[in-house]
């Protein structure tokens, strides 16, 4: 069943007794976190506010946080956005007017605040509490690949006069070493940890890294995304082959803002179905090949009904 064409084709003016509105309604008063980069927040934003005609904002300024909220549906979709698993702010960072880069940073001064709601008494006092995702998508990849491609440039512009420091280009196309590649599994491995023992009622899905358009620039993808995949697998999580699914689809320029970004069409399309698709199993329902065996009930334990399946679907996970 195509879930995203269920859920967008349902809109305000239709009326109450509509047949998709029942088939729907699990999606009502859910919350998904989806833990990336500016892909996350573009394919995000043309599910919630393109397609379902919700709210979206930024919290805390550009690529930061961003919220999006679909006031009939009650629905909300949270985006963090994580620049790499630096553990510093180095000096060659080349976003000069990015001030918090490390994910221990970007938690105190963004994330956990975009989780956190306030609720002032009669009395006047504050009670502040922290929304519980109904579903995690976490990645980081892109930004990773950046940063150890800026570092490598950086070293190498010592000694260079800076009247041809400009010849000396970013590397894309060049493979990660050991130490980049223990250093980017170790983070990974405490940055997960870390968010499993702050949400530990929410199933959390690791996305596969996308690729960048130029195919001789994407050995370090995946590199990354095989580490990722193995460290995600050692914190017994699943894998969303979201990369995977396109990966034959780059010589397709019409369906890209540029290198790495799509355009809102039929990729952020198959994105959409498989955050309902994860987001439809959390809540507590079944599909079988594609076939709807049952809506999820009312209420539902997220990390429950998730385990139901979720020992059969690490046996497939392959790395």
């Amino acid at each position: 069943m195509n879930l995203r064409a269920a859920v967008v084709s349902r809109t305000v003016t239709d009326p109450v007794n509509n047949v998709l509105l029942a088939r729907t309604n699990w999606v009502r008063n859910k919350t998904v976190l989806v833990v990336g980069d500016s892909i996350d927040r573009y394919l995000t934003a043309f599910l919630c506010r393109d397609n379902l005609g919700g709210d979206n904002r930024e919290l805390f300024g550009y690529q930061t946080t961003q919220e999006c909220h679909v006031a009939w549906l009650n629905f909300t979709i949270i985006a963090w956005h994580t620049t790499s698993m630096m553990d510093i702010r180095p000096k060659w960072w080349w976003v000069k007017t990015m001030k918090t880069v490390t994910w221990e940073d970007r938690w105190e001064e963004y994330f956990e605040r975009s989780i956190t709601r306030n609720v002032t008494a009669a009395d006047g006092n504050i009670t502040s509490y922290r929304i519980l995702p109904d579903l995690v998508i976490f990645q980081s990849g892109l930004w990773d690949i950046s940063a150890f491609v800026t570092s490598r440039r950086s070293s190498m512009l010592e000694g260079v006069a800076a009247t041809d420091q400009d010849s000396v280009e970013l590397d894309f196309r060049r493979s990660l070493n050991y130490r980049e590649l223990r250093f980017y599994m170790t983070r990974l491995s405490k940055i997960l940890s870390f968010v499993q023992t702050e949400l530990p009622h929410s199933p959390i899905l690791c996305r596969t890294v996308t690729q960048r358009r130029k195919g001789n620039e994407n050995t370090m993808s995946t590199q990354i995304t095989r580490a990722q995949s193995y460290v995600c697998k050692n914190h017994n999580l699943e894998s969303m082959p979201f990369a995977e699914n396109i990966a034959n689809l780059f010589g397709a320029g019409e369906l890209f803002k540029d290198t790495v970004h799509y355009k809102n069409g039929p990729l952020s399309a198959l994105y959409s179905n498989m955050l309902l698709s994860y987001l439809f199993r959390a809540s507590g329902g079944v599909e079988v090949k594609g076939t709807i065996m049952r809506y999820p009930p009312a209420r539902a334990n997220p990390m429950q009904e998730w385990n139901r399946c979720h020992r059969h679907f690490m046996q497939q996970y392959n790395l």
